[in-house]
């Protein structure tokens, strides 16, 4: 059993596309884009380690072992070959993000990426060179992997995983602290209708030199259609859009609704009696609750359920696009047993954040020297104005 096999026994899968699942159409976010790499070279390094030990027990010609050989022998004398797989599996892909982000709108393929590399890196470009074997049957697994790779370099948002990775200050043209939009509006008899839009990152002085320095017809623009009901005239990725719309609104769900650290109305939305609460559900969503699960679903349900939702990382990243600026939208579930666990989820993570239970792990645990415990409360005017 090869090292690549023996990979697949210990994660219980049954396919290569188990593990790297679809190849994602367009990545715009530093963290989804570490995890797909991070994915395919932990592949990439047990393609290379059976290859490494074929080519040291065959000893058969061919560029790997022999970089092996000089890596062990310049570098790092007890270097094994599982260590120089996973540091080649890892600096390789770093390479192909690198002639990616030198290469800019240019795609990249196994043929063309050496040259995107600075020559100033030299180790790199050595590494690289790796891939003009890749032709060579026996590379095949390795060459499917890796083109995997330069499909995910060739549909990142380069421009966003630049700036989340840049120390970059952005800051405002003006002294607000919204941002500011400058807009030009064209209008002229028989000219087309269109919406065009970019954006500059940096300082205050890089922007002004920007303006200065180009004229509406030399920047690159980004043209927009902007959709009803919202019209954004920025560019929105609407990849869930019908899927997400499709959710229950909170502003459809809750008769009385506000915005965080506000109630709207006290009277109806506080109380300190038990007999004095009433349920503050439209007729309309009771109707739904009713009619999926069954008559006698509470109100502590259907919260614990909703806070449970508001609190997945994968339904926060996933809709991200249509959080940032609406109500939020509930998918609910027609599992009812499903509906059940995630409530009962969601109102242990409430009584957590609310400090009615203790979840009695390190999530909540008191960090530093001391303890949590608040023994002694002082006032003073120097507080105050601090």
């Amino acid at each position: 059993m090869t090292d690549f096999e023996k990979y697949f026994k210990a994660l219980q899968v049954h396919s290569v596309d188990e593990i790297t699942e679809q190849v994602p159409k367009r990545i715009d976010d530093s963290k989804k884009l570490a995890s797909a790499l991070a994915g395919r070279a932990k592949l990439l390094k047990y393609f290379l380690l059976d290859e490494l030990k074929r080519q040291e027990k065959e000893q058969t010609a061919g560029k790997l072992y022999p970089l092996f050989d000089t890596f062990r022998n310049f570098v790092f004398h007890e270097l094994t070959v599982e260590e120089f797989a996973d540091t080649f599996a890892q600096s390789l892909i770093y390479g192909l993000f690198l002639a990616k982000l030198n290469a800019d709108t240019q795609l990249i393929n196994l043929y063309n990426a050496k040259k995107y590399i600075p020559a100033s890196f030299e180790l790199i470009r050595e590494l690289v060179n790796f891939l003009d074997e890749l032709d060579n049957d026996k590379y095949k697994d390795t060459k499917w992997i890796i083109e995997e790779v330069l499909t995910i370099m060739n549909n990142i948002d380069l421009k966003v995983i630049h700036e989340s990775l840049s120390f970059t200050k952005n800051e405002n043209v003006f002294d607000i602290e919204q941002g500011v939009a400058i807009s030009f509006f064209i209008k002229r008899k028989g000219l087309e209708k269109k919406v065009f839009y970019t954006d500059f990152w940096g300082t205050r002085q890089d922007k002004y030199l920007t303006c200065l320095k180009n004229s509406i017809s030399s920047v690159e623009w980004t043209e927009i259609v902007p959709k009803t009901p919202d019209y954004y005239f920025v560019p929105k990725n609407e990849q869930y859009k019908d899927e997400y719309d499709a959710f229950y609104s909170v502003t459809d769900i809750f008769k009385v609704y506000s915005l965080p650290l506000m109630t709207g109305n006290d009277k109806i939305t506080v109380h300190f009696e038990e007999n004095q609460k009433e349920e503050n559900f439209t007729s309309e969503f009771r109707k739904y609750i009713d009619n999926l699960y069954g008559k006698g679903i509470t109100p502590e349900q259907i919260l614990g359920y909703i806070y449970a939702v508001l609190h997945s990382e994968t339904y926060r990243k996933k809709y991200i696009e249509f959080l940032k600026d609406k109500f939020a939208k509930i998918p609910f579930t027609a599992d009812k047993k499903l509906f059940v666990e995630l409530s009962k989820l969601g109102t242990e993570l409430m009584n957590v954040h609310l400090l009615k239970t203790d979840i009695g792990s390190d999530l909540n645990s008191y960090l530093g020297t001391g303890s949590d415990v608040v023994e002694n409360v002082i006032y003073t005017q120097e507080n105050e104005e601090n």
